[in-house]
């Protein structure tokens, strides 16, 4: 294959570390800018790019040429950013306290007490108090 960098990734394949350095550099902001596009957040953008490239680098041993570098780069790079947009979530939007304590001062205390009974009974089985 013709393609320069297959040759660069057979060299990778072969452990050449500054043949890796050179596709690093060649194609890192490429790779930063799809998961940006891809995501909408530059800093965890330029962390799946560092991924990316970690993953082929750990790749490179079993590395085939059948296709060019660049299909074998971007689709890694669309699984690590579609592994990043199915995480689920682990930021908890806050409720400011001005509402929190609005809802609080403004809930019924007779509603608030029988919805802990109800709860209780629910929780305890039989409703008894112990």
């Amino acid at each position: 294959m013709s393609d320069p960098d297959v040759q660069l990734m057979l060299r990778v394949r072969e452990g050449d570390a500054d043949a890796f350095r050179e596709l690093f550099e060649k194609h890192k902001r490429a790779i930063v800018n799809f998961a940006y596009h891809f995501i909408g957040n530059r800093q965890r953008a330029e962390e799946i790019a560092q991924d990316v490239f970690l993953q082929i680098y750990r790749a490179a041993v079993r590395y085939e040429p059948t296709a060019k570098f660049t299909t074998w780069l971007y689709r890694i790079a669309t699984n690590a950013c579609l592994n990043e947009v199915r995480r689920p979530s682990t930021a908890i939007p806050s409720v400011p306290s001005s509402i929190s304590r609005m809802t609080i001062a403004s809930e019924p205390k007779s509603h608030s007490r029988s919805h802990r009974r109800a709860g209780g009974q629910r929780l305890g089985g039989s409703g008894a108090r112990s």
